[in-house]
């Protein structure tokens, strides 16, 4: 076990570190619930603003695909493999192979349960008015156009922030992608702007707690 993991579990903190912590943990909660009041208060306006009616040729556009891809699996499974063969461990790759899989599962789950549908009422059509929630748990029995939290934003932040806490000085490209992603959705009128936010905040909450706390060897 690495010396930084060791510091890590027998550090002792006093009480009036464990004060200041405890400030700093209802500090940046209550800044995080006032982000989503703020957000939730100017979703429609938001959605007005960004939404773009003729979107094939958006979606066409090399652009939109590099950011959208950002938020699938399936590119963050490459960059995990890539990270496993180059480290030769998983103390990386094993992050960048859970916390995008499982935030992504999380806001799929949180859809099925809070059952907020998506700005669009179909492909074309945007929808009138503030939002539209079926009963609680009924995307078990119908998924269809659900979109609270988004798991894109979710996918993309869980892996950006991985990469972006391993190479601190090129977090903000990392963070841009992320965020792109989520602007991406948003023009096509898959999301509102809280389905961003929560999305991002559960991908960030997952690389936080995947992530490594010992430098990755390497080997050869």
């Amino acid at each position: 076990m690495g010396s930084e993991r060791k510091d890590r579990l027998v550090r002792y903190y006093g009480p009036a570190e464990r004060r200041a912590h405890r400030r700093a943990w209802w500090r940046n909660a209550g800044l995080l619930l006032a982000g989503f009041v703020v957000l939730t208060l100017l979703d429609v306006p938001l959605v007005y603003l960004f939404y773009i009616e003729d979107r094939e040729p958006l979606q066409n556009s090399d652009l939109y695909r590099l950011v959208r891809v950002v938020g699938t699996l399936w590119l963050w499974l490459l960059v995990m493999w890539i990270v496993r063969r180059h480290d030769r461990v998983w103390d990386r790759a094993g992050s960048l192979f859970f916390a995008p899989i499982i935030a992504g599962l999380s806001c799929e789950g949180l859809k099925l349960v809070i059952a907020r549908e998506r700005p669009v009422l179909d492909t074309e059509t945007l929808r009138s008015g503030w939002y539209a929630f079926r009963p609680l748990f009924s995307g078990f029995s119908d998924a269809s156009n659900l979109g609270f939290p988004s798991s894109h934003a979710a996918v993309a932040f869980a892996g950006c922030m991985c990469l972006a806490a391993w190479m601190p000085r090129a977090k903000w490209i990392f963070i841009g992608l992320a965020v792109s992603c989520g602007v991406a959705r948003m023009l096509i009128g898959a999301h509102y702007a809280t389905d961003i936010y929560v999305g991002a905040l559960i991908g960030w909450g997952w690389a936080r707690f995947f992530e490594p706390v010992e430098r990755p060897r390497r080997y050869g």
